[in-house]
């Protein structure tokens, strides 16, 4: 890969469409229908790959999942809160 992006063939069209929406190049979204089956894939993807791994990993992983959720969730909600006080 020329720009040597970390999974490219996720990355790169997610930043060309962010690139497009965010520059008001095109309003359109595709189906819901769509949506619902690619994050199926995604999800049944990602849960596969815990077949066979021990279940105290598996708590340790939601563990970190939950954390950084609750992290980034934080980091948002400064930013909006000195956004809309600023």
């Amino acid at each position: 890969s020329v720009l040597r992006l970390p999974s490219p063939t996720l990355t790169g069209p997610m930043v060309l469409s962010a690139a497009v929406h965010l520059g008001a190049l095109t309003a359109s979204r595709p189906p819901t229908e769509l949506i619902i089956a690619a994050q199926l894939v995604v999800g049944a993807s990602i849960g596969c790959r815990f077949a066979g791994i021990p279940v105290r990993h598996v708590l340790r992983a939601v563990r970190y999942a939950i954390g950084s959720t609750v992290v980034m969730l934080a980091i948002g909600i400064a930013f909006s809160a000195v956004l809309a006080t600023g």
